[in-house]
């Protein structure tokens, strides 16, 4: 979906309404329909993806609470290491792996020695550097 399509301000109207009209007393709906719009924004793109972002958000969540959760120091640098790693990985694997692999291959073979590695030729998430 892209800005500039009537899809989008068809959108845009629902989740805004979603969001101002008072489903709650205290506005406790708000964040959890600005999630469900993020997703549904995000999967219209390509649903392919949605898993890996919805991932990545959870252990995001998850790792939060258990930061705040936590008795001692260790373990809350512990879960916003895991909380930071993750996304990294994820960054790492689909924008950096192709291009790691394939320069590592050139350069090998440029001294001889042919290297036979895959690539994952996935196309680049949207937004995933953000």
């Amino acid at each position: 979906m892209l800005f500039n399509q009537p899809v989008f301000l068809f959108f845009l109207v629902i989740v805004f309404a979603l969001y101002w009209l008072p489903f709650t007393r205290n506005g406790a709906h708000k964040h959890p329909v600005l999630l469900a719009a993020s997703y549904v924004f995000y999967g219209w793109w390509d649903v392919r993806y949605l898993a890996l972002i919805i991932f990545c958000s959870l252990v995001a969540f998850f790792c939060g609470i258990r930061i705040h959760q936590a008795r001692t120091q260790k373990q809350r640098k512990l879960y916003l290491i895991a909380s930071i790693l993750l996304p990294l990985a994820v960054l790492v694997v689909f924008k950096y792996y192709d291009f790691f692999i394939t320069s590592l291959m050139a350069a090998s073979a440029s001294i001889g020695v042919d290297l036979h590695l895959h690539t994952l030729r996935v196309m680049l998430p949207i937004g995933i550097s953000f």
